[in-house]
């Protein structure tokens, strides 16, 4: 059998961003989620996150949704 951890967060766009990156740290780094969607992401969230999940890969491509708006990141150990 196969499982996988998958959670969704909402980033609440850069708001208090100083205050809650500390937080989301530990989360990530305490759960680990396997694959992880997020909502109301902005590109300081998405670089930040880049560097707490430096094994994870996410979609990247030029429509600016994906900068701006929701992203999905996924361990690449376990989803080429």
């Amino acid at each position: 059998m196969f499982r996988f951890v998958v959670c969704s967060l909402n980033l609440w766009n850069n708001r208090h961003w100083d205050k809650r990156q500390q937080a989301l740290r530990k989360f990530l780094h305490g759960s680990m989620p396997d694959v992880l969607a997020l909502q109301e992401l902005r590109p300081t969230t998405r670089a930040a996150i880049d560097h707490m999940l430096v094994e994870y890969q996410r979609v990247d491509d030029d429509f600016p949704g994906w900068s701006h708006e929701a992203n999905i990141f996924w361990n690449q150990e376990i989803f080429l």
